[in-house]
């Protein structure tokens, strides 16, 4: 179902994409069919892309921020930080026996010395039975090459020291530059560099003896004098370019750049920054490696293919690096293009190793260049790999390569994991595809049988021709997958990367333990040629530390919901893990990204908590219509994958005409948006009004406008736009009184037609306008209302001349919410819509008390809640009223009320909260909060009096004569208003109704 979502989502109709399966059981290259992959494990061909081009065969920052939780000394150990870094100081003192000289001549072009000793100690209790180095001075340029003999000492082999450290001084060039790695263990290290630092003396009291050299004792000391100075003083490794064609100088470009783009990646120290930089781009600059005059095509192709996939790897690490120069970065990648043209032509079409060793770099370099159809391709190519399969895990191309037939099957494997490994870094969790039940593991099981019995693949073998490898020896070599190089250099290294995603029960992680006669933790890092890379360094997790992290990862909610534009996912994305056993694990970082679609996450990573659960919500961007894809995933486990689509923001408004008075008016306009961040404006006002809460807005808001008094007593008109919403404002005219009679106040449950009448002068304009749509100004002087079919009552309204008549009308199906307020009470079904609102939960769980006064505590809590629509809002912590304590109840409703200049309080420092409110105060508290005036505000009202009782005198004069207009209120009788009277709950609840909850 997933699969099939992802499809349709991505693509209705996948476009056609085939791709050759060749080898059949018999393993001839020949015998081919087409496989369709034009969808491939449910998802459309064209939806693998490029996500993450900053990752090519390891997210970099991810990387980093694992090693940094290791203890330092073991990330130096398994990412090869550069022991000449710091190597200042002074080194433990050495001693030699029987140390001897011999020179010898190179015929036409250098001079070699080779130095033995058939014993080394150091001053730190380090004792070797041999040691030895050789000192190589090319005639023509003065080079000179130091290369100590370490493969020779067991000791230096088994701590993980390459074959030869050699070190390349010119007295022209600018620093020494040095091919291997020293010993990781202290002692080792300590000795080299003493050697380095003692190396005049050395020679100079050694045994001395030339043959046939012109080279004497007193040149090499000088000239071990200057190398020693040069190398301390700058210990950073270059490599300089080739350009003469030398295979050999190619490799050894080839292993630099496996062993410090690795360190560049997990530590990125300032040794591997400078070694990259300047050795990639003076390669570049040299136009290196394009010319090989003594390799024919296919050798040539391979040798490049050799090099290129280390070099785009560590290229795709540092290509961002501030140190890389626009320049630099140009010309490097022009000439890796170049390359890549000379070497990936013929072997593309390969259906065997050689084709997924091509295809495996151009998957890399395409993540780098964000080529998204070449990127399918190597998805594509990993998907035909293990369509050629057979049952059993081998490979039959491979396999009847006679004595080479396990290291073609390893090297197959190695390249598809390569392609299984980018597919990750970008979000797709391939390391676990499966055809047919034919996966990597399987393929690694096979190569893990076979070095236990090999007679598992002779037959595949012998079916081979002596042609198919270079030698053609019957019996199947496993000399290469028993032990580890000296140099790190071994064939299943590039398992790391498979293994760092998997628990330990995995075959790939057995095959440390089974297959090796040096435990690779002491071998470590392993340069893996499969995958052109330190693979230790590269895909190593700390888990290896730790534990393996193994259980169920599950996603929980929050897929294939709807997500409104500019805002966030109604439901956030939600993820469990649980161990083997089922119980829920706390404190998992689970990393959540963003693969597709425009939208954000506001952190890259979680802890799921005391119950497994991890959550992250997604913002959206603006594309309407979109799609998002986002990957929740912990290392090792299968990723969890969210879609989700992006609705465009749309807006309505709750009503379509305004009426104001001719007088000067305050009103306000709802707009209502389907994202919280959701971002309009309002426009178009004329001179005569005025927009008060401003012109630009998110969400969902209210727009108050005021009017100026209208100076002609004929109507005016005006359209504004908010939203996109065009709304006709219309003002009565000015200097009119106007007598408007009907049409009361509560609509038939079933429907009805209200009339009303307006007498005023002729000559004064006026319009009329109804909201919401269940009302409709029918003629000049009728409204039809529809009737009510909903089991709630509702409410609306009629604006006659800027005078509102509030409506409010039954449901035909509506039932009691309290116990004493029966459908027969008058102030029913504005106490109902109250506690439908979630304003008011009664004085009791059943009751309302409809006939009590409202005191001023209860009456803060009526308006926060109608104003704000919660009881969950920020308030000030110091009280502003003595009498209102951070214990009272009240306290947050009364500070919020008060912090929005709702009231003043009924002294300069009291609120008074257990006064009962009179309907003097409640009229000051209602309008202030509805037109957003603080109590010194001023606001447009009607300056002759509406009742007897309330003159212009009164001081709640202003707030009475406003709430008559608003049509909050007839009064207590016809012709008074009763302002020190108090407010019962049930005025309160028709009074918050009619103010709030009415557009």
């Amino acid at each position: 179902m997933i699969a099939l979502l992802a499809a349709l989502l991505f693509s209705p109709a996948p476009a056609q994409h085939t791709a050759a399966v060749c080898g059949g059981d018999n393993g001839d290259p020949l015998n081919c069919y087409n496989l369709d992959t034009s969808i491939i494990v449910g998802r459309p061909f064209e939806a693998y892309r490029v996500t993450n081009p900053g990752a090519v065969l390891t997210d970099p920052v991810y990387r980093r921020t694992l090693i940094a939780a290791l203890d330092k000394q073991d990330s130096q150990r398994i990412c090869g930080a550069n022991p000449f870094a710091g190597v200042g100081g002074l080194q433990p003192s050495v001693t030699l026996k029987n140390v001897a000289i011999r020179a010898t001549e190179v015929p036409g072009s250098a001079d070699v010395a080779t130095l033995s000793s058939g014993e080394i100690a150091t001053s730190d209790a380090l004792i070797l039975g041999y040691f030895g180095f050789q000192f190589r001075r090319d005639r023509a340029s003065q080079t000179l090459s130091i290369n100590f003999l370490a493969a020779d000492v067991p000791e230096l082999r088994n701590a993980g020291l390459t074959p030869g450290v050699k070190f390349t001084y010119s007295p022209a060039a600018t620093r020494i530059l040095a091919e291997g790695y020293l010993p990781y263990e202290r002692k080792y290290r300590r000795l080299f560099l003493s050697v380095i630092q003692n190396l005049p003396a050395i020679l100079a009291n050694s045994n001395f003896t030339a043959q046939g050299s012109t080279w004497s004792q007193s040149e090499l000391i000088a000239q071990a004098t200057l190398f020693r100075d040069r190398f301390f003083a700058d210990p950073t490794p270059i490599l300089a370019p080739d350009t003469t064609g030398d295979a050999s100088a190619a490799l050894e470009f080839a292993d630099f750049l496996m062993r410090y783009g690795a360190e560049y990646t997990a530590l990125r120290t300032a040794n591997a920054t400078t070694a990259l930089t300047a050795t990639i781009t003076s390669w570049a600059r040299a136009g290196a490696l394009l010319s090989f005059p003594n390799l024919d095509p296919a050798s040539r192709d391979l040798l490049l293919m050799q090099v290129l996939k280390p070099l785009v790897i560590a290229w795709g690490a540092i290509r961002n690096d501030p140190v890389i120069t626009a320049f630099d970065r140009q010309a490097v990648e022009a000439w890796i293009g170049n390359l890549m043209a000379v070497a990936l032509s013929a072997p593309l079409q390969s259906p065997d190793s050689s084709g997924y060793f091509a295809e495996s770099i151009r998957m890399a370099w395409a993540i780098i260049m964000q080529d998204h159809a070449t990127f399918a391709l190597g998805v594509q190519r990993l998907w035909v790999g293990l369509n050629q399969m057979r049952g059993d895990g081998s490979f039959p191309i491979e396999t009847r390569r006679r004595a080479c037939a396990l290291r073609y099957q390893n090297v197959a494997t190695g390249h598809l994991v390569t392609l299984a490994e980018l597919a990750t870094t970008q979000g797709y969790d391939l390391m676990s595809l499966s055809s047919y039940g034919k996966d990597l593991t399987l393929a690694i099981q096979f190569i893990l049988d076979s070095i236990a019995d090999s007679s598992r693949l002779q037959n595949y073998a012998n079916a081979g021709s002596p042609q198919e490898c270079e030698s053609s020896a019957a019996t199947v070599d496993l000399s290469s997958f028993t032990t580890a190089s000296p140099n790190g250099t071994y064939l299943g290294a590039y398992m790391e990367h498979y293994a760092a995603r998997l628990p330990f029960a995995n075959p790939a992680v057995v095959w440390r333990n089974r297959t090796l006669n040096v435990p690779l933790a002491d071998a470590r890092p392993l340069l893996s040629p499969a995958t052109g890379a330190n693979a230790t360094c590269l895909s190593m997790l700390a888990m290896e530390f730790t534990g393996a992290l193994s259980g169920q990862f599950a996603k929980i909610a929050g897929d294939n919901q709807d997500v409104p534009a500019y805002s966030s996912t109604p439901i956030p994305l939600t993820v469990q893990f649980r161990d083997r056993f089922n119980n829920p694990v706390a404190g998992v970082v689970v990393r959540f990204r963003v693969v597709d679609g425009n939208a954000a996450v506001p952190r890259p990573t979680t802890l799921t908590d005391s119950n497994g659960f991890a959550s992250m919500p997604v913002t959206a961007g603006p594309a309407p219509g979109g799609y998002i894809i986002v990957f929740a995933q912990i290392d090792g486990l299968p990723v969890q994958e969210f879609h989700l689509n992006t609705v465009a923001c749309a807006y309505t408004a709750n009503r379509a005409k305004l009426t104001l008075a001719g007088g000067g008016d305050l009103a306000g306009i709802g707009i209502a948006a389907n994202g919280s961040a959701c971002p309009w404006t309002a426009s178009g006002a004329p001179s005569w009004l005025h927009f008060l809460t401003g012109t630009s807005y998110t969400g969902g808001s209210t727009v108050r406008v005021q009017a100026d008094p209208n100076p002609q007593q004929s109507l005016r008109t005006a359209s504004i736009t908010l939203a996109g919403i065009p709304i006709t404002v219309s003002q009565s005219g000015g200097g009119c009184s106007y007598s408007i009679m009907g049409p009361g106040s509560v609509v038939n449950a079933a429907g009805a037609t209200l009339a009303f009448t307006v007498a005023t002068d002729p000559a004064c304009g006026w319009s009329a306008s109804a909201a919401p749509d269940w009302l409709t100004i029918a003629s000049p002087s009728t409204v039809t209302a529809a009737a009510n079919t909903g089991s709630s009552p509702r409410t609306g309204s009629i604006n006659v001349a800027g005078f509102i008549t509030p409506l409010i009308q039954p449901s035909l199906t509506g039932a009691p919410v309290f116990t004493d307020v029966p459908a027969t009470h008058p102030f029913y079904d504005y106490i109902t819509l109250l506690k439908q609102s979630r304003i008011t939960a009664g004085c009791t769980a059943s009751t309302y008390c409809p006939d009590d006064a409202t005191t001023r505590g209860q009456m803060a809590v009526f308006l926060i809640r109608a104003l704000l629509g919660t009881d969950t809002f920020p308030y000030p912590s110091t009280p502003f009223f003595t009498d209102v304590l951070p214990s009272d109840a009240f306290f947050p409703y009364i500070q919020k009320l008060r912090d929005l200049g709702v009231t003043g309080g009924c002294a300069t420092s009291r609120y008074c909260p257990d006064d009962p409110v009179t309907r003097g105060q409640m009229a000051a508290f209602l309008v202030r909060a509805r037109l957003s005036v603080a109590p010194a505000g001023a606001f447009p009202f009607v300056l002759a009096p509406y009742f007897e009782d309330a003159p212009t005198t009164h001081p709640f004069f202003s707030y009475i004569q406003k709430m008559r207009q608003l049509g909050i209120t007839m009064g207590c009788t016809t012709a008074a208003y009763c302002p020190d009277a108090p407010t019962t709950r049930g005025q309160m609840a028709a009074f918050l109704v009619r103010a709030f909850l009415t557009p």
